[in-house]
């Protein structure tokens, strides 16, 4: 399933937009990001994600 598949799921079994989903997505991120801890470094070494890395990189781990 590409990225855009899943945003798309996401989207249409919780009735709101694509871009609401992205924006959900970003502010969860930004919320962990203000308590980072070593999971994020561990996951994101290169810094805090956008949603379409987020979703890449935990969607490898899978």
């Amino acid at each position: 399933m590409t990225v855009r598949e899943v945003i798309r799921t996401i989207a249409k079994r919780e009735g709101i937009s694509e871009m609401e989903v992205l924006w959900e997505i970003q502010k969860a991120i930004d919320e962990a990001w203000e308590h980072s801890g070593y999971l994020q470094t561990i996951l994101f070494p290169e810094g805090k994600p956008d949603p379409v890395t987020f979703i890449r990189r935990t969607a490898e781990m899978i």
